[in-house]
């Protein structure tokens, strides 16, 4: 099994019934927030429940799948389960931080300065 963290960066190879893809995935909290929202995860939990978005040729639940990340000994078991559902309405939200000055406030929007002008901000 893997050690270090699994980032949302890496290319997986993901093994479902007849059919082997690789792509990349998103990792997803597996509770719901208000109005099926769920929330983005950065890494793979290593005790826990995950769910991964990913886009791949649609297989229909139930359908087990293994996930594959390759190393340089060959490929690396790193998650088995199974297909959750195919719903291309899924929310995943992220949240960040966002900063700059305030340049005009009104009663319901306001215009924001220097939002987006360092290279840090746009996350």
């Amino acid at each position: 099994m893997m050690e270090q963290l699994l980032l949302v960066l890496y290319n997986l190879i993901f093994i479902s019934q007849c059919a082997v893809y690789a792509t990349f995935s998103v990792f997803t909290s597996h509770h719901t927030t208000i109005h099926y929202m769920f929330q983005y995860e950065r890494f793979l939990p290593k005790d826990g429940v995950c769910v991964m978005s990913t886009y791949a040729p649609i297989t229909f639940p139930p359908s087990s799948v293994m996930v594959f990340r390759q190393s340089a000994e060959g490929h690396d078991l790193i998650a088995t389960g199974s297909l959750l559902s195919v719903d291309p309405d899924r929310l995943i939200i992220k949240r960040i931080v966002l900063s700059g000055h305030p340049f005009k406030i009104n009663k319901k929007s306001a215009v924001i300065r220097y939002m987006f002008y360092n290279r840090g901000n746009n996350c």
